[in-house]
């Protein structure tokens, strides 16, 4: 009552109804003045009384209710930090599981489980090394057997044989057939000087040399024919070649457009999993 002013207030009612209308907090802040030291975070806590005890309790108070006030301030908002993260964390965790799981769904579409696909990029390289090599060589015997095939027709339309070409005449069948009927052609012109036409022997050697002629021209035409079976080979498989190199081609584009999504998912994925590390590292410190 003295501490108040309101000692020399006689009845009981009188002084209930003065502490009715006594503000504290007025009362306080009018005894105590705070300020601040220049150039430092240090204050200093003033308190006017007539009782030194009662300034110091004054002056303790006011500090202890700092300190409590500063204090549920940091609570508070630690507390609100730790509830933000959570909800953060949640929602990144759900995030992670889309990104893992649509990760894994590209792998499983485009089989890359079981094959990467740098794997099959270098397969595809290596095919596609093996195709132009396998080309060349096709398309450079093709060539040389379509200057056959050129020669071939040259001749027939100049009224030249067939045995003119070096396809032909480089055989070792042809070579033995012509020699065959060479000696007897010569032995035919032997036996002319002493035999009529159809004595025995001429008949018989006349025989020999149409036979062999026939067996001259078969061979002939089949080594033609084999020629241009070749040729014809070669040109197929020239084509088939030139498609299979654009088909895998085509992969390898494909290939390469799969790896900038797997690249997308991989860095989502990546992304979410290290913000989610990051959150639930700072939660667990900020609770």
């Amino acid at each position: 009552i003295e501490l108040v002013g309101l000692a020399g207030l006689a009845s009981r009612e009188d002084i209930l109804t003065a502490l009715d209308d006594f503000d504290a907090i007025e009362f306080a802040q009018a005894k105590v003045t705070i300020s601040s030291a220049e150039d430092s975070r240090i204050v200093k806590i003033q308190v006017a009384d007539t009782d030194p005890e009662r300034a110091a309790l004054f002056a303790n108070a006011s500090t202890d209710a700092y300190a409590e006030y500063n204090l549920d301030l940091r609570t508070t908002a630690a507390r609100s930090a730790v509830d933000w993260l959570s909800g953060q964390l949640s929602d990144l965790k759900r995030k992670l599981e889309e990104a893992e799981f649509a990760l894994y769904e590209f792998k499983k579409e485009h089989n890359i489980i079981s094959v990467s696909l740098e794997d099959r990029q270098s397969m595809i390289s290596q095919t596609l090394s093996e195709l132009n090599s396998r080309l060349s060589e096709t398309r450079a015997r093709r060539i040389e057997l379509e200057a056959v095939r050129e020669q071939s027709r040259r001749a027939r339309n100049d009224g030249l044989t067939p045995e003119s070409l070096e396809s032909v005449s480089s055989s070792t069948v042809v070579q033995n057939l012509k020699q065959s009927i060479s000696a007897l052609k010569q032995e035919r012109a032997e036996l002319a000087s002493r035999y009529t036409a159809k004595h025995p022997k001429r008949v018989e050697i006349a025989e020999k040399v149409e036979a062999l002629e026939s067996e001259l021209k078969s061979e002939i035409d089949s080594l033609l024919t084999a020629a241009e079976e070749r040729y014809r080979a070669a040109q197929d498989t020239e084509i088939r070649l030139r498609n299979a190199i654009e088909k895998t081609k085509g992969e390898a584009l494909e290939v390469n457009k799969k790896e900038i999504d797997y690249t997308r998912l991989q860095r989502e994925a990546k992304t979410y999993a290290s913000l989610y590390d990051l959150v639930l590292k700072r939660q667990k410190e900020t609770d």
